[in-house]
């Protein structure tokens, strides 16, 4: 049996409530060095773009950067229809 599966609601209450105290004061203290949210995830989104040209960029070396960001955006693209057609009901996940 697992840990997770041994424990009370009012446990679970209580890790929940834990989690959200340590994310609230993580937050806090970004908001306190100045540091401004919209920031954070700019980087945030920045730095995946790059893991991801840089990933493609070194499985086709031969490639382009343009054709790079062309794939990352065609990826993109894709992710943004599946999520749609999840919203309508019309995507069953390939199955």
């Amino acid at each position: 049996m697992e840990k997770f599966d041994t424990l009370s609601e009012k446990d679970l209450f209580a890790l929940r409530k834990s989690k959200l105290s340590i994310e609230i004061e993580s937050a806090k203290r970004i908001l306190q060095q100045g540091i401004e949210p919209l920031g954070i995830a700019d980087k945030f989104i920045h730095n995946t773009f790059k893991l991801m040209e840089n990933s493609i960029s070194e499985r086709n070396p031969e490639m382009h950067i343009q054709d790079v960001r062309k794939i990352i955006k065609k990826n993109l693209h894709l992710a943004e229809k599946i999520k749609s057609l999840k919203k309508r009901g019309e995507y069953s996940g390939g199955n």
